[in-house]
């Protein structure tokens, strides 16, 4: 696969396939930056990378039913729970690896403007490791 559009992106949280209840989804990761520059660095800058972290963020359709998004959502606040992202619905290979880790759930919202489609966006700080598999 090469340059592509995201049409199918596949996504769970908490080990449940909360793809249907998706309109987007960023993981993004970062790691810090040490300085080590010194007095032989022949005047640049010089780094090593630090403690990794990231966010994940997802902006959902509600579904306020009974067993549907807002409850699972709510039953989770607060709690380190599993999430899996993959680009796309085929399976995991080298040209559609998938991304797995832990996210704590700090956030919940409801809201929005009068004749707009319900919905929430949401960042979830990682915690720990974030893995890629391609098999």
């Amino acid at each position: 696969m090469s340059v592509f559009a995201l049409t199918s992106v596949t996504s769970t949280l908490n080990s449940v396939d909360i793809t249907g209840d998706t309109k987007n989804v960023t993981l993004t990761l970062d790691a810090a930056q040490l300085d080590t520059t010194d007095f032989a660095s022949g005047g640049w800058n010089e780094s090593i990378g630090g403690l990794k972290s990231g966010t994940l963020t997802i902006e959902f359709n509600d579904d306020m039913a009974d067993d549907a998004l807002d409850e699972d959502l709510w039953g989770i606040f607060g709690t380190v729970v599993p999430f899996t992202v993959r680009p796309t619905s085929a399976s995991v290979g080298t040209s559609n690896p998938s991304y797995s880790g832990s996210v704590l759930i700090t956030s919940w919202s409801l809201g929005g403007g009068v004749g707009e489609l319900a919905g929430k966006s949401l960042s979830f700080p990682v915690s720990g490791a974030v893995s890629r598999a391609t098999a």
